[in-house]
């Protein structure tokens, strides 16, 4: 199970793995160094050596467990993996995902209640690295499958990456997101599906959102798409998506956040007071 500090990892697991099946056992650094140090919001120095090294010896059962980890240090979900395969475990990735600011949030409320709690350049860190992370595990590790699960205000909606695309849960089986945009437009470019996928989920959650894309000239779209642009109409009305300050003429955008700590920061943001909406415009380098 991957994600950021903060990111919920824990009360999934708790509300949607433990419930089912309490035998199962857990591996967390956070979990060791409570052991150690009787006090939550003490670190001891080598635990997550030492949840490694109770992970290997406790693989040697066969019994069903979830690595709890951020998933920033790859040489150790690698080495468990193969470990795990060999040893005959089929292997499942559970990517918990949910915005900056809530990880933030979170790693400072748990701390303020008596938990372990990490600096913010470490979630910034790892939320940096989350994206590409998810892939490289993907494509080196092949796990039987690789569910993303994005939390938003307590509410959870299921994903399932596979073979570099993702699929949507609805009932009881998974669709491809935006599968006719890839289909109409043959497009490779993962910057591009990236960010088209990005903002139809926001769509889909009730953004006012506008998206097309600009193509090289004397170029069909399915060659060679040069922009993405994005047109958020009444921002004001969108709660915890984007907040922008019409005295001061200065968009305040946490969706800006978030796409640039993953490198995806758009090239041009204007506020029409006109239209009154933010246009977003993001340079694609192939």
């Amino acid at each position: 199970m991957l994600g950021a500090p903060g990111s919920g990892k824990s009360t999934f697991a708790n509300n949607f793995i433990l419930t089912k099946n309490q035998n199962i056992k857990k591996f967390s650094t956070d979990e060791v160094s409570l052991l150690h140090t009787k006090d939550p919001k003490k670190y001891h120095v080598g635990s997550s050596e030492l949840n490694i090294s109770r992970l290997k010896e406790f693989i040697k059962s066969g019994k069903n467990f979830i690595y709890d980890t951020t998933g920033a240090q790859d040489k150790n979900v690698f080495n468990i993996c193969k470990l795990s395969e060999d040893s005959g475990y089929k292997i499942i990735f559970i990517q918990i995902l949910t915005d900056l600011e809530t990880s933030k949030r979170q790693n400072m409320e748990r701390g303020d209640s008596g938990g372990h709690k990490v600096d913010d350049d470490y979630i910034d860190f790892v939320y940096s690295r989350q994206f590409q992370n998810m892939k490289d595990y993907s494509d080196h590790l092949h796990p039987e499958n690789f569910y993303i699960v994005f939390v938003k205000n307590g509410k959870y909606k299921f994903f399932k990456y596979q073979n570099g695309k993702l699929f949507r849960r609805k009932v009881d089986k998974y669709i491809q997101v935006n599968e006719k945009f890839e289909e109409d437009m043959d497009i490779a470019s993962e910057n591009v599906k990236f960010l088209w996928d990005f903002f139809i989920e926001l769509k889909d959650d009730g953004l006012n959102v506008d998206i097309g894309y600009v193509t090289q000239v004397g170029r069909r779209p399915k060659d060679d798409i040069k922009d993405i642009w994005v047109k958020i109409s009444d921002p004001l009305e969108i709660c915890g998506h984007v907040y922008v300050s019409l005295e001061h003429k200065k968009q305040v955008a946490d969706i800006l956040k978030r796409l640039s700590s993953i490198g995806h920061a758009p090239t041009y943001v204007y506020w029409s007071e006109y239209d009154k909406e933010l246009q977003l415009r993001f340079k694609i380098q192939n």
